[in-house]
């Protein structure tokens, strides 16, 4: 005890022989401060908010990131964002495809909403907008120009592709089927039967499908008010996606080639194997063997298998995209024509998709005459088969996908019994393999028109279109579509 005594009393006079008692409370007031350094740079919370533009409307798909780090998040579909982990004395980062990047310090703050502002520079584009062409600035409605830069780095297969993420107000979802398009709706649901805008291609309106070579688009306009039905009327009353497709220039022939490969796999789930699952159904047996359940005398047996159905119904999808294209022209007419090739062989068993398409885009001046045409012919290929993800989830490990000595029913697959281990689900590989529903079309997509520049303020233009499909099934039904 004394030793201790001792050893508190010079440590007290080494403090006291500090000479200024200012000095004394500045050390103090730092050594405090040093205390609370690491509470503050440990406190972090939550953020809330919502994200909207310039018209109130909310922005689907924004990126919101804590500056600096990799902790972000995105907007749902109604402009919304939840953010955890944030330090209370970050800053906040809004970007978004078109529009001013925003940097807003948190402060401590719990809700951050923001309203974000359209680059500048977009505002100077010209927007096609039906019978006439203006500035993006100019108008007084809703619209979202989307440029082959904002989505040249992304596998695109279908127009809902590119539009995802890369349009204000604009929802895309799909079923994940190959070949399905998907579902594009412009600010949410408006009725319960039909959302789908309307879709117009080089000022001819036909529909969205797969059938569309996405390399080919200049730009891409979505009117998303009600001002765009009357241009369009009332197919308009879901908005309107405006496609403009791309045309030559005056110059010499330039050739273009690209190239895109990518994979594409589905996430596992984490499924019992055959071990875990042979325990836990047996345990089950016995609960009901022992509460006398009617009917439930004896274990059912098992088969000697573990068959991993997520390794023998998936597989990694690779995609191919190749697209060849020249282009060029002079003083009274340019010229562009484009070849694409894609091939998708889906991320599950027997599924496999292949397009080839050719476009000629051309266009000729004659005195006050200019005239053209936007053509675009090609072939796809759509095989989709039998087998679900809920037939993978129920079919149980110990079933073999393929035992011809043991399953003499439906060529020899494996399908569960009712003395071995039962099953809820069919056999996924067996319904890949036994189910074939193919569809081959060939399909003619173009407009011609003509134009007289009749005065400096007056100008007339004919425009005729036609959008021609002609399918048919490997069972042999054939349907034939004239737009």
């Amino acid at each position: 005890m004394k030793h201790i005594s001792m050893n508190c009393l010079h440590e007290e006079s080494l403090f006291n022989r500090i000479p200024s008692s200012g000095m004394r409370k500045t050390i103090v007031f730092f050594l405090l401060l040093l205390l609370c350094v690491p509470y503050s740079m440990a406190q972090s919370s939550t953020i809330k908010g919502k994200v909207t533009d310039s018209n109130k409307e909310a922005i689907i798909g924004l990126a919101v990131q804590v500056n600096g780090t990799t902790n972000g998040t995105i907007t749902d579909i109604d402009g919304n964002y939840t953010l955890a982990n944030v330090p209370s004395n970050a800053t906040l980062l809004f970007s978004y495809v078109g529009m001013i990047t925003q940097k807003v310090p948190v402060n401590g703050k719990k809700v951050i909403n923001i309203v974000m502002k359209e680059d500048n520079v977009v505002l100077d584009e010209t927007v096609v907008i039906g019978y006439q062409t203006v500035k993006k600035k100019d108008l007084t409605g809703a619209v979202s120009v989307v440029k082959p830069d904002d989505f040249k780095n992304k596998s695109n297969l279908s127009i809902g592709d590119v539009l995802q993420g890369a349009a204000s107000g604009v929802s895309v979802r799909s079923s994940g089927e190959i070949g399905n398009t998907p579902t594009i709706q412009i600010r949410g649901t408006a009725n319960l039967t039909n959302n789908d805008p309307l879709y117009v291609i080089d000022g001819m309106p036909t529909s969205n499908d797969v059938n569309f070579n996405v390399n080919d688009i200049e730009s891409i306009q979505v009117l998303k008010d009600a001002s765009a039905a009357a241009i369009y009327g009332s197919r308009a009353a879901n908005g309107v996606v405006i496609i403009t497709t791309k045309q030559g220039s005056e110059g010499k022939t330039k050739y273009e080639f690209s190239s895109q490969l990518s994979a594409n796999w589905l996430p596992r789930l984490n499924m019992a194997r055959a071990p875990e699952w042979k325990k836990y159904y047996d345990d089950a047996f016995d609960n009901a063997i022992a509460l006398g359940v009617e009917g439930v005398t004896s274990r059912l047996n098992h088969w000697d298998n573990d068959t991993d159905w997520q390794s023998e119904f998936f597989k990694t999808g690779v995609t191919q995209n190749y697209d060849f294209s020249f282009s060029g022209g002079g003083k009274n007419g340019t010229y562009r024509s484009s070849f694409n090739y894609l091939d998708n062989t889906g991320t599950t068993l027997g599924r496999h998709l292949s397009r080839l398409t050719a476009r000629v885009n051309s266009n000729g001046k004659l005195g006050i005459f200019n005239v053209g045409e936007s053509l675009q012919v090609g072939k796809t290929d759509i095989k989709n088969v039998g087998g679900s993800m809920t037939s993978v989830i129920r079919m149980i490990p110990t079933v073999p996908v393929y035992d011809s000595s043991s399953f003499g029913t439906t060529n020899g697959y494996g399908r569960g019994s009712l003395i071995n281990a039962r099953t809820l689900g069919s056999n996924p590989v067996a319904d890949a393999n036994n189910g074939d529903n193919r569809t081959e079309s060939l399909f003619i997509r173009g407009t011609a028109y003509a134009e007289a520049q009749i005065f400096n303020f007056l100008k007339y233009k004919l425009n005729l279109g036609a959008d021609i499909s002609d399918s048919e099934t490997n069972t042999g039904e054939r349907v034939t579509q004239l737009h």
